[in-house]
């Protein structure tokens, strides 16, 4: 399965009323989802091309969630926002920058946390 479709399966497990790990407030994860679905509209392919991870974008740690920050990804963190560029090192949003990070540990998809 091509991964920009992986991450697109993974998304429609999500809902926006039912948190799937730690460290979410209700409407912060509603926003960090709705930015997710407007990340793969706009970037997804682009995300898939550069070689971009699953990890590295929607990571999460599987039992403590966003609270270990050093297991997430890119688009699950409550701090970006909408994505404003992608580049092969890293995701630009409004104020924060996301750099690629290939020593750090590999959390598992936000979509697996929640289960």
């Amino acid at each position: 399965m091509p991964i920009l479709r992986e991450w697109r399966a993974g998304l429609n497990r999500l809902s926006p009323d039912r948190i799937p790990c730690p460290d979410y407030r209700p409407e912060e994860w509603a926003a960090v989802l709705a930015n997710a679905w407007g990340f793969l509209d706009r970037f997804g392919a682009q995300a898939e091309a550069l070689g971009w991870q699953t990890h590295e974008l929607f990571g999460v740690h599987l039992t403590h969630g966003t609270i270990r920050v050093d297991h997430c990804g890119a688009i699950v963190l409550v701090v970006g926002g909408p994505v404003r560029a992608v580049t092969a090192d890293a995701i630009r949003f409004e104020r924060v920058t996301y750099r690629r990070r290939p020593l750090a540990p590999v959390g598992v998809p936000i979509w697996e946390a929640a289960r």
